[in-house]
């Protein structure tokens, strides 16, 4: 239900949408008087929706249906448009105080979804936000938008999936992890002497981030610009695998 300033009712609201007892919806015609709630109320207009379910007979609660829809498109295009979850939600949460109902709005606009009017848009919120504080967080982003879970754990490649790998696969594997073992310890001399600069930087790259994560390319901006060191790019790159590769996974 929408909220009315200066209505008279705590919160701005009469009461939530819901079926009255005793109440003939022939009489509910503009310009008539009713009761509702112990309150009267003079009817002077009516909007096109509760005119059509008037005339048709038609449920509104069409009105939940189409939310619900919204959500299912809205969920399919997000997860097209974006391979990092998080990314994602940094996009959206344009106020970094969580995804409110104007942030809400313009997702749909992004992903070209049209939404037929604000009361479905505030649907689509009420699903969504479960602790009702009025704006998306990340977990409820994840959990119940996209269907997905949020997870801070690397979690094992389970055996069946394992795939038989060649010869020369495992050995360029193998190199990959002696290159890296390689840039750590030229990683960790460079710094020997700046341990708590390094503590530091990396704490502020966490802190800045939605989720206290640090991902790839904040890894890499930090240990480029913010650190000073002068790697080269596959030097960056095997750092890089060091620190986030995940066996199994090629999107890390």
């Amino acid at each position: 239900q929408s909220t009315w300033g200066n209505s008279g009712h705590p919160g701005g609201k009469v009461f939530s949408r819901a079926k009255v007892p005793g109440v003939d919806p022939s009489t509910l015609q503009v310009g008539a008087i009713v009761t509702l709630g112990g309150f009267t109320y003079f009817l002077k207009e009516v909007d096109e929706r509760t005119q059509k379910f008037m005339e048709t007979g038609e449920s509104i609660d069409n009105v939940t249906e189409s939310a619900q829809q919204l959500i299912l498109r809205l969920r399919d295009a997000v997860n097209v448009k974006w391979s990092r979850t998080t990314e994602a939600y940094r996009h959206y949460n344009i106020n970094k105080k969580g995804i409110g109902l104007d942030d809400l709005a313009n997702m749909f606009r992004e992903c070209e979804i049209k939404v037929p009017d604000k009361e479905v848009l505030m649907r689509v919120m009420d699903a969504l936000d479960q602790d009702r504080d009025g704006v998306l967080s990340l977990q409820e982003f994840v959990d119940h938008l996209l269907k997905q879970t949020l997870s801070y754990s690397r979690m094992p490649v389970a055996q069946n999936e394992a795939a038989v790998r060649s010869y020369q696969e495992v050995r360029e594997e193998q190199n990959r992890k002696e290159e890296a073992d390689r840039v750590l310890k030229l990683f960790i001399s460079k710094l020997e002497a700046r341990r708590v600069f390094i503590v530091d930087t990396f704490r502020i790259i966490s802190d800045r981030s939605v989720d206290g994560l640090i991902g790839v390319e904040a890894f890499k901006e930090g240990v480029q610009n913010k650190l000073g060191l002068a790697l080269k790019p596959s030097e960056l790159d095997a750092l890089v695998y060091r620190f986030f590769y995940i066996p199994g996974l090629n999107d890390y």
